[in-house]
């Protein structure tokens, strides 16, 4: 059978400890291969090259892995001590893409606009409104889907969200339409009645009702 195995780290091991064949795919370690959490890897933001230490898929078992990639490159932003420093390295992407997930948090549990998120939603939102360059396929082994772009992730939800209530609405409107033209051909009642009749808060005037009666 296949083995995948991976040494320690560097600073753990003397010089002499490699690998005769090694390879840099499906390089990334456990939690990243959990089926629900949103695995990151890092690039360089200037030059837009993917950090030579980031962990690669796909997963010995298929399993697209890892789903995004974020900055961890001479990252500049706060320490543990409050001071301001420069970062690199994985912890530093997922850092970012946890705070990525925290803003889905407020818009969808906090702000009310989502109450069922999960990890699981949050994650193929993210990967939905992931920035792809065209000169690579995805899903990646080493992008994922491609970069953390939380504006495009929102962008994409809430035209999803348009597209889906525009439909709603004129679906039941042509229902109401519908039943409409079928009273009034029977002569029982006009269809600008039947639809103040139906509804205190119909959005059509009688005025554009009555022109569409002139089409039947």
């Amino acid at each position: 059978g296949g083995y995948h195995m991976w040494l320690p780290q560097s600073e753990l091991m003397s010089g002499e400890v490699f690998f005769l064949r090694s390879t840099p795919d499906v390089t990334a370690t456990s939690p990243a291969y959990t089926p629900s959490a949103v695995s990151t890897g890092a690039f360089l933001a200037r030059g837009n090259s993917l950090y030579p230490e980031s962990g690669r898929g796909f997963s010995a078992n298929g399993e697209i892995k890892p789903d995004l990639t974020a900055p961890g490159v001479n990252v500049y932003g706060p320490d543990r001590l409050g001071n301001f420093t420069t970062m690199t390295g994985t912890s530093v992407a997922a850092a970012i893409t946890a705070g990525a997930c925290a803003q889905l948090l407020e818009w969808g549990l906090v702000k009310g606009q989502y109450a069922s998120l999960n990890s699981v939603e949050m994650r193929s939102i993210l990967t939905r409104g992931a920035r792809r360059t065209p000169d690579r396929s995805y899903p990646n082994p080493e992008w994922g889907y491609g970069t953390v772009d939380v504006f495009e992730a929102l962008n994409q939800l809430r035209t999803q969200q348009e597209s889906a209530r525009s439909k709603h609405n004129k679906e039941t409107f042509a229902r109401f339409f519908a039943q409409a033209s079928h009273t009034y051909v029977t002569g029982s009642i006009s269809i600008c009645d039947f639809l103040k009749n139906r509804s205190t808060s119909t959005s059509h005037s009688c005025s554009n009702v009555l022109s569409m009666e002139k089409v039947l």
